[in-house]
C-alpha cells in the first residue's frame, strides 16, 4: 500500500530575516551572481516491475533550467549508494550561484549520497521520517545564505525528486519530493510504492508521456499487447527483461526527440542513456552505462 507523509518547516535563521534589505546596490558583484544562478537538470527516468526485478532506464542531460542551455549529456542520475540501494534524482541536481557567491554550489546528488549512506537495508517509515528532516534541513540551511527573491521557485512543481530503489527480502520504492516555496521554506515529503500494485512508471518529465499519440513509433508501441500488458493494474509480471528495457529505451528517446522538436520546450531530455536492473536474488546490475567520449 502507498502511503505519504509531508512536513513543512519556516526559515528560522534569524540572520536571514532581513536578508532581502541586506544586499541593496545593484552594482554588488555578489548580487550579480545571485541574479545569474544557475539550476542544472532535467531527467526522464522509465521504472518497470518485471516479477521480482525492477528495471530502472534514466537519460543523462543536464541543462541550464534558466537558458535552456546543454552543460553535459554524461551525468550519471542512477548512482549505487550501498549494496542493496540505489537512488536517482529528477529535475535539478545542481544549484550554482556563480562564482562570486560566498559559498560554493549545492550538489543533490552528493547530498543525497551523504544523508543516505548510514540508512539501514530497507528503510522504515522512523527512518524515512529523520531522512526527510535531515534532506529538508540541508537544503534550507544553504537557502538560507541568500535572499528569498533569488531562490529557485517551485512550490507547485518539485525543486528535485529522490527515487529510491531498495532490494533486500523485498523489492522497495520511496521518493522524496523537495519543495521551495519563498513563504513556507523548503517542504520535503516522501511516499513508499507498492511495487507490485505499480506499472510502468514515470518521473521528471511525465508530460511527455501524454504526447506519446503524437509520435508514430510510440503510437504502434502503444498499441501493442506487451505494453498494454505493461500499463495494465494487475500487470504480474508476463514481459522480460529484455521487453521492459527495450519499451523504456524507446520511451525515453522518442520522447526526448519529440519534446525537444516543440517550439518553446527546453531540450531538458537526452537520448544517452544508463540501465540498471534491480533483483532480489541477483542483486543491482548496470545493464548499460553509456559514456561519451
Amino acid at each position: 500500500m502507498n502511503f505519504e507523509h509531508k512536513i513543512t518547516t519556516t526559515t528560522t535563521n534569524n540572520n536571514n530575516n532581513n536578508n532581502d534589505d541586506c544586499i541593496k546596490k545593484k552594482s554588488n558583484p555578489i548580487n550579480q551572481s545571485f541574479k545569474n544562478f544557475k539550476l542544472c537538470g532535467g531527467t526522464l527516468i522509465c521504472v518497470i516491475p518485471i516479477a521480482d526485478k525492477l528495471v530502472v532506464v534514466s537519460d543523462k542531460r543536464s541543462i541550464n533550467k534558466s537558458t535552456g542551455e546543454i552543460i553535459s549529456d554524461d551525468i550519471e542520475k542512477i548512482i549505487q549508494i550501498n549494496s542493496n540501494s540505489v537512488i536517482s534524482i529528477t529535475n535539478v541536481i545542481y544549484m550554482d550561484y556563480g562564482p562570486k557567491a560566498p559559498f560554493p554550489p549545492y550538489d543533490v546528488i552528493a547530498k543525497t549520497k551523504e544523508i543516505l549512506q548510514k540508512k539501514s537495508n530497507n528503510l522504515t517509515n522512523s527512518e524515512s521520517k529523520i531522512i526527510q528532516l535531515k534532506l529538508q534541513q540541508s537544503v534550507q540551511n544553504y537557502l538560507n545564505q541568500i535572499p528569498k527573491k533569488y531562490w529557485p521557485h517551485s512550490a507547485t512543481n518539485p525543486l528535485f525528486q529522490i527515487l529510491l530503489f531498495e532490494n533486500n527480502s523485498f523489492l522497495q520504492m520511496t521518493i522524496f519530493t523537495v519543495y521551495c516555496d519563498t513563504i513556507s521554506g523548503i517542504n520535503v515529503s516522501y511516499t513508499g510504492i507498492d511495487i507490485k500494485s505499480s506499472y510502468l512508471m514515470a518521473f521528471g518529465n511525465p508530460s511527455l508521456l501524454m504526447n506519446a499519440k503524437n509520435i508514430p513509433e510510440l503510437d504502434t508501441l502503444l498499441s501493442d499487447k506487451t505494453f498494454i500488458t505493461i500499463n495494465n493494474p494487475n500487470y504480474q509480471g508476463f514481459v522480460t527483461e529484455q521487453e521492459a528495457i527495450a519499451v523504456s529505451k524507446l520511451i525515453i528517446r522518442q520522447s526526448a526527440q519529440y519534446w525537444n522538436l516543440i517550439p518553446g520546450n527546453i531540450n531538458d531530455i537526452g537520448t544517452n542513456l544508463d540501465v540498471v536492473v534491480i533483483s532480489c536474488s541477483k542483486g543491482i546490475i548496470f545493464k548499460e552505462k553509456s559514456t561519451i567520449n
